[in-house]
């Protein structure tokens, strides 16, 4: 399902799933897998629920996780797609400025599906070909971006004084 859906849209975490049984756990096997950051789908609060969609190294989360891919994916079939369909892509800063409009626009879609933060800027950086030596192997090196994900809100920590006077 997470996976046709637009990146950004959605949180994995404590959703519910159709035709799965939830497991049964003690607190303290619940306890081992979430200190594991294995998922799990068991009855929380009533509810037959998803955990909370860290991936499987516990640095991250699921729904981060496949909106790297995705961005990945669809940036290498724009990059190609410019290649396919351009006679030449020069190797001077007119050439290099429309690798990054292709990475920038691809930066601006995933920012407006809400994957990316939009108070947070992504930024490109790209090289001028007057810096570039080596170019008989026709590479173009030193292309690279910083962009910020949403996120989620997963746990929330409230604190409260309630005075009775």
């Amino acid at each position: 399902y997470y996976l046709a859906s637009v990146q950004g849209s959605y949180n994995p975490a404590f959703k519910g799933l159709q035709l799965i049984t939830p497991a049964k756990y003690t607190a303290t096997e619940e306890g081992v897998l979430r200190g594991a950051d294995l998922n799990q789908y068991s009855n929380i609060g009533g509810q037959d629920l998803t955990w909370d969609g860290k991936n499987a190294t516990g640095k991250g989360y699921i729904d981060t996780y496949l909106g790297a891919l995705y961005l990945q994916i669809r940036l290498t079939e724009d990059l190609m797609n410019l290649m396919v369909q351009t006679p030449k892509l020069p190797y001077t800063d007119g050439g290099i400025a429309n690798v990054g409009a292709v990475i920038d626009n691809r930066l601006a879609q995933c920012t407006a599906d809400g994957y990316l933060d939009e108070t947070r800027p992504y930024q490109i950086s790209l090289p001028l070909a007057s810096q570039l030596t080596d170019r008989a192997n026709r590479v173009l090196p030193n292309v690279s971006f910083i962009a910020y994900t949403t996120g989620a809100i997963n746990i929330i920590e409230i604190q409260g004084f309630i005075d009775a006077i």
